[in-house]
């Protein structure tokens, strides 16, 4: 699983809206789609902005190993 696809899942599971996380950090939702989907890596600021819109540290959907 991506790190993408593991914030969509978060974002899913908490009733968040793609527009509106896009929208809270800064991200076209054209890239959102794609980052969220797994077909496109996410950048360092995106996902800094990403953890911030979404009130989580920078640690939760990274994995080790």
């Amino acid at each position: 699983m991506t790190v993408g696809e593991r914030i969509k899942e978060y974002a899913q599971e908490r009733g968040i809206m793609q527009r509106f996380l896009a929208e809270k950090a800064g991200v076209d939702n054209s890239k959102m789609s794609k980052i969220l989907n797994g077909t496109r890596e996410i950048g360092l600021v995106e996902y800094y902005r990403l953890c911030q819109a979404l009130d989580v540290p920078m640690e939760t959907f990274v994995k080790e190993g």
